[in-house]
């Protein structure tokens, strides 16, 4: 495989990304993604993508991750839903940090990339 068509790959990959994340956010902030590009405008556009992006509204998450104290590395999910209380535990490295969260979507930090 050459650089060229890796790169055409990777570039795909996160394009797929891009989408991925646009269809997780609020219908408001997704339709104003559509100013990024002509490209994202177009799939934006796109009736299967507005789909998607519809199902994703109808399924929102009603869950919580926090963690008991800044520094920890311990996680907690909660489902927010009282009829329904789900708690589970995640624990990270200490070289990664949890960002944030939306809609189910996490944006984790690492220190070191391993390939």
């Amino acid at each position: 495989m050459t650089n060229n068509n890796k790169a055409e790959e990777r570039m795909e990959f996160n394009d797929d990304m891009v989408e991925k994340i646009i269809s997780h956010m609020p219908l408001k902030f997704a339709i104003q993604c559509k100013v990024l590009s002509k490209k994202y405008e177009g799939r934006i556009s796109d009736p299967n993508f507005s789909k998607v992006l519809f199902q994703n509204q109808q399924n929102y998450s009603a869950e919580l991750i926090y963690s008991s104290n800044f520094l920890s590395t311990s996680f907690y999910k909660i489902s927010l839903i009282p009829s329904a209380i789900i708690q589970c535990s995640i624990y990270l490295s200490d070289d990664v940090d949890l960002l944030t969260s939306c809609n189910g979507l996490i944006l984790l930090d690492f220190d070191e990339i391993r390939v």
